[in-house]
């Protein structure tokens, strides 16, 4: 049951992190992106820039903030994947970029807190 509620938190958190990103100009490719290294949330463009972005959420600080789970391990499995989708969408002259969107949520008022990190 635990994973079901951490499964739907996480998708709660990317579909908010969506609208977020689109508000925002940010034109959506392809999110749940895989290889072996782990996965990219959402790929998206913002004006000449190629952004992937790790969505983090939680409903509370209990483990700490969501973006404190980011540790260097993680980071470079990330990179390791952005660069096989780069390889694979040949786009070795584009620019690109890292950033986090930690999302914490309020179920009682209804509410979420985005805490948007760029350039990580």
């Amino acid at each position: 049951m635990k994973k079901n509620y951490q499964k739907e938190i996480g998708e709660k958190g990317e579909k908010l992190a969506k609208n977020y990103l689109e508000k925002n100009n940010y034109q959506i490719i392809e999110t749940n992106y895989h290889s072996r290294h782990g996965e990219i949330d959402i790929i998206c463009q913002k004006d000449e820039w190629y952004v992937f972005v790790e969505v983090k959420t939680r409903t509370n600080y209990s483990f700490g903030r969501p973006e404190e789970s980011i540790n260097d391990k993680k980071l470079e499995n990330f990179k390791n994947t952005i660069e096989k989708y780069i390889i694979e969408n040949n786009l070795n002259d584009k620019k690109w970029r890292v950033e986090v969107l930690a999302i914490t949520l309020n179920n009682k008022k209804n509410k979420a807190k985005i805490n948007h990190l760029k350039e990580i």
